[in-house]
C-alpha cells in the first residue's frame, strides 16, 4: 500500500475499478486479487466512468472517505 496518491490520467467515457484490498499487482486499478480474499464485500473495486479526459489523484492508501478520489487522509498519519 502508498501512502501518496496516484497520479492519474483519466480518458472521458473510459470506465476504471479503483482497487480497495491493496493487493492489485496494478495499483491503483482492481487487477481481480480480490477474489482471493476471505471478505470479498469489503474489498470490491469501485467502478467509475470518467466525465472527462482529466489528470486526477486516485487515492493510495485506501482511507480515503470520497473513494477513489484521494482526499488527503494519508496526510493524518
Amino acid at each position: 500500500m502508498k501512502k501518496q496518491p496516484y497520479k492519474v490520467q483519466l480518458e472521458k467515457g473510459k470506465s476504471y475499478a479503483w482497487c480497495k484490498c491493496s493487493e492489485s499487482n496494478n495499483q491503483p486499478f482492481c487487477d481481480g486479487s480480490h477474489t482471493n480474499l476471505e471478505d470479498k464485500d469489503k474489498t470490491e473495486p469501485v467502478v467509475f466512468k470518467a466525465k472527462q479526459d482529466v489528470e486526477v489523484n486516485l487515492c493510495g492508501c485506501k482511507e480515503t472517505e470520497s473513494a477513489p478520489i484521494c482526499n488527503g487522509t494519508h496526510l493524518n498519519d
